[in-house]
């Protein structure tokens, strides 16, 4: 199967704003570099050859740095939105840029998921499924919202984000997505366009079936203050799991 490959960097980073005003998110340094250098090197570390980047809010910044310090054996291009577009917006227009493919796999630039990834492709591939979304069991997932998976693996629900006492276990979206084209043209024709509120909603509304891909590897959202905190002793602890060095 060829793969083309694009990591969603477009986001403006609200929560995290105030740290970094003149950065865009996925530029945060975490154990000495941007993070987002650790998503394209785990993406390497999986056999991913190229990839490229969706740059909206201060994209020009993206687009310098990878200019200057391009990563070693992983051809890297950035999209940049001339607006917001949301996560499939922005995955729409910089797919245009990947060389030709037979199915996307789209990854968000502020989380990293250390699943698999070669297996799981190898799957998606021999599976009659359109889409699938990787996904993790989080000890508390209400910060995320909630995917309801029957045996089969299928996804078959949507839970928003819980709080309080409604907090809790949960199976939750990892931020990286697999997606044949005959998905992709079924996306609703809205701009801005959200996969976790528009598009998997309206693909399962379609009975167009979307798999659920359950691993246990290490994840890390580093989003806001708190997780973003961690995430330099994130990095450290579990870089040999993709030969990184920080």
């Amino acid at each position: 199967m060829r793969l083309g490959t694009v990591v969603l960097a477009g986001g403006l980073g609200t929560r995290v704003r105030s740290l970094y005003p003149d950065r865009p998110k996925p530029l945060i340094p975490v154990a000495g570099r941007p993070f987002l250098d650790w998503v394209l090197l785990y993406l390497k570390s999986q056999g991913i050859g190229e990839a490229v980047i969706a740059a909206g809010f201060l994209g020009e910044q993206i687009e310098e740095h990878y200019r200057r310090l391009p990563v070693p054996g992983l051809a890297v291009r950035v999209a940049r939105e001339p607006e917001p577009l949301g996560t499939a917006g922005g995955f729409l227009r910089a797919a245009r840029e990947c060389s030709p493919a037979d199915a996307w796999l789209v990854v968000n630039g502020d989380t990293l998921f250390l699943a698999p990834l070669a297996a799981i492709v190898g799957q998606f591939a021999s599976g009659p499924e359109a889409a699938a979304i990787l996904a993790v069991a989080l000890p508390q997932a209400g910060r995320y919202g909630r995917l309801e998976v029957d045996a089969g693996g299928r996804v078959t629900g949507f839970a928003g984000k819980q709080a309080g006492k409604q907090a809790g276990p949960g199976v939750v979206n990892a931020g990286m997505y697999l997606l044949r084209p005959s998905a992709r043209d079924l996306f609703p024709p809205t701009v801005p366009l959200s996969f976790e509120q528009d598009v998997f909603p309206a693909l399962a509304g379609r009975k167009l079936p979307v798999r659920a891909y359950l691993d246990s590897a290490p994840f890390l959202d580093m989003g806001t203050p708190e997780s973003l905190a961690d995430a330099s002793a994130f990095i450290r602890r579990h870089a040999a799991r993709w030969g990184a060095s920080s």
